[in-house]
């Protein structure tokens, strides 16, 4: 319950050093990367992208963590500010899930925008006008930029990488919220809520292939009938009211004078 003795002292001098030689290659390197000074930031975020289907349980997921490391005081306001621009934990955690699924996706694209690549312009920066907000996030810029009525991140939009874990939980977190209506109403909804996708079309319908409930709906057990032949009266031109229906409506009660009458409507 206490932990060893070496843990409770506050003198790191007496903390026991090891070769991390319980972990494999790949985990020692990640442990490595997280460095206190900064100068090496992993690319694989603390939680892992593919560990849950839904995106509002990874932000809070991430927003536990990023608690956490507050209440031990490793984060403060002015780090929050300072990386990724916002004291707001579900902000600051929803920033820092996309810098991460960026590095992994835009790795070249990063290097060029920041003055590190080899100095040629990627394809991806050319046809979509990428360029880096204050915050390090990859944008594009579009033709809407005078437009005074539209949300900021609607008019510069996030860009998503193509088939990546947190992509496709934004394309199934936008299809929840249009209530599972398809695919232009999905792919309507992520440009509302500011991303960009690479291949509009075909990442949302890749997404939606597995999505159970649309499966459960569209997915009939039986088949329908062959159709037969239209009636004859709905396909051929007749005289205007030639065919006329008539209805009736229930019962209404109107008051005339001290006395009340029950009036019947007919509907031709």
């Amino acid at each position: 319950m206490q932990g060893p003795d070496w843990l409770r002292s506050e003198d790191e001098i007496s903390w026991p050093s090891a070769e991390l030689g319980c972990l494999n290659s790949h985990s020692k390197a990640l442990v490595c990367a997280h460095t206190l000074d900064g100068e090496k930031e992993p690319i694989v975020p603390i939680i892992p992208f593919d560990r849950y289907s839904k995106l509002t349980k990874l932000l809070n997921t991430q927003v536990y963590v990023l608690k956490f490391l507050k209440l031990k005081g490793v984060l403060t306001d002015g780090v929050l500010l300072r990386l990724w621009g916002s004291t707001d934990l579900m902000e600051c955690a929803k920033v820092y899930l996309i810098l991460k699924m960026q590095k992994q996706s835009f790795e070249v694209e990063l290097e060029f925008l920041r003055g590190v690549g080899n100095g040629k312009v990627p394809d991806r920066v050319r046809d979509l006008n990428i360029f880096l907000d204050k915050r390090g996030l990859l944008r594009c810029d579009g033709r809407m930029g005078k437009v005074e009525s539209y949300d900021p991140d609607m008019i510069n939009p996030i860009i998503l990488g193509k088939n990546h874990p947190l992509t496709n939980l934004i394309i199934l977190n936008s299809h929840s919220k249009v209530k599972h209506l398809g695919i232009q109403p999905t792919l309507n909804r992520v440009r509302m809520d500011g991303f960009r996708l690479i291949h509009p079309i075909n990442s949302v319908k890749q997404v939606l292939r597995f999505c159970y409930i649309c499966k459960k709906m569209n997915a009939l057990a039986f088949k329908y009938p062959k159709m037969t032949d239209l009636p004859a009266h709905r396909i051929n031109l007749i005289r205007p009211y030639s065919h006329v229906g008539v209805d009736y409506t229930g019962h209404v009660m109107v008051r005339e004078g001290d006395v009340e009458l029950k009036y019947y409507f007919l509907i031709y």
